[in-house]
C-alpha cells in the first residue's frame, strides 16, 4: 500500500482569504499571488483506492504529453 500524503490547496492566496484579508491590508507577495496561479493540485487523499490514484495518474501524464 502507498503512503500518501495530504494537504489542503487553497486558489486563492493566503492574505486574501475574506478571513485573513482583513490583517494584510496593503501586503503584496507577488511569489504567492504566482503560486497561487500556477499551483496544480491534485485530488491525493489516503482513502482513495488504488484504480482512483492509478486515474489520476494517467490523467496528469496524458496533460502532460499534450503540453498542457
Amino acid at each position: 500500500e502507498y503512503q500518501v500524503g495530504s494537504g489542503v490547496y487553497y486558489p486563492i492566496p493566503n492574505h486574501r482569504l475574506p478571513s485573513l484579508a482583513p490583517y494584510a491590508k496593503g501586503l503584496e507577495l507577488p511569489h504567492t499571488e504566482k503560486a497561487a496561479k500556477e499551483c496544480l493540485s491534485l485530488p491525493v487523499h489516503p482513502s482513495l483506492s488504488q484504480d482512483d490514484l492509478e486515474r489520476i495518474v494517467e490523467a496528469v501524464n496524458k496533460l502532460a504529453k499534450a503540453g498542457a
